[in-house]
């Protein structure tokens, strides 16, 4: 009696074996394609941040093209004006990436 529930043991074990064996699969199945999930999401992050910074430069040379033509009658607040967007242009260029 002895030898059969040992022998059954180690049958249960190999078909433990194969059914962890099979487990593992799926798992490594499911994490590859969340992860590729996951690198669609981060990238469409970076997309959007690096289109959030264009738009706001867009913004400050389209306010400084019509500044420039809004300021015709003296050259001093015209250059004035043009520093002050230049440094507001730089400082948005500093941003961290």
């Amino acid at each position: 009696m002895f030898q059969c529930v040992g022998k059954s043991r180690r049958g249960s074990s190999k078909s433990a074996q194969s059914h962890s064996s099979h487990l593992k699969k799926r798992i490594e199945k499911v994490f590859r394609k969340y992860l590729t999930f996951c690198g669609i999401g981060v990238q469409n992050a970076q997309l959007f941040e690096m289109s959030v910074r264009e738009f706001k430069r867009n913004q400050l040379l389209l306010s400084l093209a019509k500044s420039i033509f809004e300021e015709t009658s003296s050259l001093d607040r015209l250059i004035n004006k043009i520093m002050v967007k230049a440094e507001e242009l730089l400082n948005n260029e500093k941003v961290p990436r």
